[in-house]
């Protein structure tokens, strides 16, 4: 077997890799090629994407999918995978309490995979971000699907949601210093 030499993961191992200085090197049946390849290799990006999952979901360590992940995301050339990893990083960006960061990354993967599923986390992280326009866009969005995951009581608070927002918005607010006090 032959080693793939992948330089753009400093002082981080990948499952069946070894460190070397700042270079890490994968031994997954390949002539050695440059870090553009890395994602060419079904093994390496399942096993990146594995690791993020892992210090995602159980070690809780958002900065390292960001860190591992990011520099990484325009190689992907599989879908499926492009869409796990626009997943994992909009979570840790949660994580670090980059809502708006996170919007963009379910913004594109809601191009690429317009589920239900995406439009409702898209919707709730524009929530959390405060920005209510498109919260209310992406609900609505979630509402109209035809989800079969949707039960009458989630679509229901989703709905009390919808009205709170709309309430929100067309709701008029006097901008400080415009009115006096007689």
């Amino acid at each position: 077997m032959d080693s793939i030499w992948v330089d753009r993961f400093p002082d981080r191992s990948l499952p069946g890799c070894l460190l070397r200085g700042r270079t890490v090197c994968c031994t997954i049946g390949k002539s050695p090629r440059h870090a553009d390849s890395f994602a060419n290799s079904h093994a390496a990006v399942q096993a990146l994407l594995d690791e993020a999952y892992e210090a995602l979901y159980t070690n809780g360590n958002s900065q390292f999918v960001v860190d591992t992940l990011g520099p990484h995301l325009e190689e992907f050339s599989n879908p499926d995978d492009l869409s796990k990893a626009l997943e994992y990083l909009a979570m840790a960006e949660i994580g670090l309490g980059h809502y708006q960061i996170s919007a963009a990354y379910l913004e594109r993967l809601c191009q690429i995979s317009p589920t239900p599923e995406n439009y409702g986390m898209l919707a709730r992280v524009y929530d959390s971000g405060g920005d209510l326009e498109h919260a209310l866009a992406n609900y609505l969005i979630y509402l109209e699907s035809v989800d079969p995951n949707l039960t009458e009581d989630v679509r229901q608070m989703v709905q009390d949601r919808v009205d709170q927002i709309q309430a929100i918005l067309t709701s008029f607010t006097p901008t400080p210093g415009t009115y006096s006090l007689l």
